[in-house]
């Protein structure tokens, strides 16, 4: 009889470790005041509130939902870079499991992106939108200050396909398709969360020592030293010969392969590429590219006088619509709206949406349904009568749960005990 009950024992040791496994709770929090056009040199674009948002998140996961601190990872100002970003996604994508809840929460600035490829499209109407990171300098390396919604929704999707709970939540400018206080104090200090792309970019390229180099360097157009054309007659094919069109032929030409977009060209052959061609043609393919490198698998915006345009399709999976995905979304805006920071009654200053949504959460149970909870925090809002409104998609099952993604009622026995 006693091998039988050591044998049920460690036939039972897998599924309580499982089981005890499945209650782990991380979170990872960004949150940037500080941009940076130059190393160590802010830009006029930093913002004040972004990590008081971001602590604050912090101790209503701690003390509202059960997370434990060594969970909590948190990427602020000039740590929080693109690459920084996805690697801490990476290290939580490795330590969840099935059935672990994580929450993902970005204050910050927000851009959105005119896409040719999305016109018809209901959900994104034409629009992508992307996080703006904090290291506005790595624009030159394939724009690493842009963290968009393609990439964000492959890693989304990344911890779905684990089967873990995932609560994603976003305080920035035009955030509200990213995925997929009553009354009014006098502020001495208000902005938005956004900023002039068009602008912005314009000037970071005119700090370049050569703009023309930078361009060439980005859009593929390496420039060389010509070899020279050859004299005899029998060489006179290889002296005609004009791979890139431009007028020029190759054996006077610097630059042999400049593409028609940066044409006319001077006599070395060299083009003229507008720094919004190589924005568009860089943005174009930079997410595949960074998610095989890395997986091996103030408004809080731009407000764009010029919207950049690219032209490039979306075959991602939405993380909300995919059945049984486990997966919420919430954003502080529509995305056409931008985000307002200001400062609270205690003088601090926090984004319009995460005050709200962290009075709420205080105030409300752990075991508040998610649905309630979001009604709550839209009412809040429009207390202060601003012109921003959350947005919400879920996977409708996660409607009945709490933020920490506990079914409601679970979660208000647990606390009554």
């Amino acid at each position: 009889m006693g091998w039988r009950v050591i044998l049920v024992s460690s036939l039972l040791l897998p599924v309580l470790f499982n089981q005890a496994r499945a209650q782990h709770k991380y979170a990872l929090l960004v949150g940037i005041n500080d941009y940076y056009e130059v190393k160590g040199i802010k830009s006029k674009e930093s913002l004040k509130g972004s990590v008081n948002d971001a602590n604050a998140i912090r101790d209503v996961l701690l003390h509202r939902f059960g997370f434990a601190g060594k969970d909590i990872d948190t990427v602020y100002n000039a740590d929080a870079t693109r690459d920084n970003i996805i690697a801490a996604l990476e290290k939580k994508l490795k330590l969840c499991r099935k059935g672990d809840m994580m929450f993902f929460y970005y204050s910050g600035h927000g851009v959105y992106l005119k896409n040719s490829e999305e016109d018809n499209d209901p959900v994104k109407a034409g629009f992508n939108q992307a996080m703006l990171t904090s290291d506005l300098y790595n624009y030159s390396d394939q724009f690493k200050c842009f963290l968009r919604d393609f990439t964000l929704k492959r890693y989304f999707n990344l911890f779905i396909d684990k089967q873990v709970v995932l609560t994603t939540i976003f305080d920035c400018c035009y955030s509200g398709n990213l995925a997929m206080a009553s009354g009014n104090s006098e502020v001495t200090y208000s902005k938005t969360r956004a900023v002039d792309l068009d602008e912005l970019m314009s000037r970071l390229t005119a700090t370049a020592a050569d703009p023309q180099q930078l361009i060439d360097s980005l859009s593929g157009n390496i420039s060389s030293r010509a070899a020279g054309c050859p004299v005899s007659r029998a060489d006179s094919m290889e002296a005609s010969r004009d791979s890139d069109g431009d007028g020029v032929p190759d054996c006077r030409d610097d630059q042999v392969h400049t593409e028609p977009a940066c044409f006319p060209v001077n006599a070395k052959g060299i083009g003229s590429c507008p720094y919004t061609y190589f924005l568009n043609r860089t943005l174009n393919s930079y997410d595949s590219a960074e998610l095989q490198q890395n997986t091996g698998l103030s408004v809080r915006s731009f407000n764009s006088t010029e919207v950049l345009h690219i032209s490039e399709k979306d075959t991602i999976a939405r993380p909300a619509s995919r059945k049984n995905s486990g997966f919420l979304f919430i954003s502080g805006t529509t995305d056409y709206q931008k985000a307002l920071e200001f400062p609270d009654s205690n003088k601090t200053i926090h984004g319009l949406f995460t005050g709200s949504f962290v009075r709420v959460c205080r105030l409300q149970p752990p075991g508040t349904r998610v649905d309630s909870l979001f009604s709550r925090v839209q009412r809040d809002m429009a207390g202060y009568h601003k012109n921003q409104q959350p947005t919400i998609h879920l996977d409708p099952a996660r409607a009945g749960d709490d933020l920490s993604g506990i079914k409601a009622s679970r979660a208000r026995i647990g606390k009554s005990r």
